[in-house]
């Protein structure tokens, strides 16, 4: 069960990897593309003038997926200027890290509903006229595997305690 985990855990970082940089590519390529069009041809864009937008956000939500995987995000580490013990402030960590998972988990239950609402909605984008849950949609997936590696992480934490506390022993 760990080995399929672990192939899960690669795989889905390599897919998002991978995606964000498309993004990123497509993103450089629109605004290149608008620039010309705008600035040299002097010719309108039209709806196309939503797709960086569009591209940004997914690329940020993606990403952010990914900094939840390497465990990465912006962190400001007040706790180590206070606690010196290790084993109180691996259980302070471990405080955090259940603080984020219910944050994340009502989250990812508020995006479920407002997806299910978009979709019954109906309503679509007010330049290329697609469905607005696609986006919505996106932002969903990337809350349920920011939830699935914050769990990993949980129990990662879980086995440092365990084995600081057979070290103390």
């Amino acid at each position: 069960m760990k080995k399929f985990f672990i192939l899960l855990d690669n795989f889905l970082t390599s897919i998002l990897t991978n995606l964000a940089t498309i993004l990123i590519i497509l993103l450089t390529i629109v605004v290149f593309v608008q620039v010309i069009f705008r600035y040299v041809l002097k010719l309108p864009v039209g709806g196309f003038g939503e797709l960086p937008m569009f591209f940004m956000v997914l690329c940020i939500w993606i990403s952010a997926s990914i900094n939840f995987r390497r465990d990465t995000h912006i962190t400001i580490k007040v706790t180590d200027l206070f606690i010196k013990n290790k084993k109180i402030y691996k259980y302070n960590k471990l405080l955090i890290r259940i603080i984020l998972l219910i944050t994340i988990s009502i989250f990812t239950i508020l995006y479920w509903d407002y997806l299910q609402y978009s979709i019954e909605s109906g309503d679509i984008t007010p330049g290329l006229k697609l469905p607005q849950w696609w986006f919505i949609f996106v932002i969903f997936i990337s809350g349920l595997l920011m939830l699935f590696f914050n769990i990993k992480h949980f129990f990662r934490e879980i086995g440092e305690l365990k084995e600081l506390d057979k070290c103390q022993k």
